[in-house]
């Protein structure tokens, strides 16, 4: 598997989900999102501890928990 995106801090994973976003109302697909895997780890360790450092991922894993 290829990656063409490493997200590289916690702005460009929410980016990307904002994009996510915008293509689901843009079509009035209504969906719950969870983001889980290390992008979700890193998220909520961002927001515990501004501190921390912050580990690039290559993904963004999301699970569908309502809609559709």
């Amino acid at each position: 598997m290829t990656y063409s995106n490493q997200y590289k801090d916690v702005e460009s994973i929410i980016d990307t989900l904002l994009v996510l976003d915008t293509f689901c109302a843009s079509r009035d697909i209504e969906v719950e999102f969870v983001v889980v895997g290390a992008s979700g780890i890193l998220l909520f360790i961002e927001m515990m501890n501004k501190d921390a450092e912050y580990r690039p991922t290559r993904d963004i894993d999301i699970r569908v928990t309502e809609g559709l």
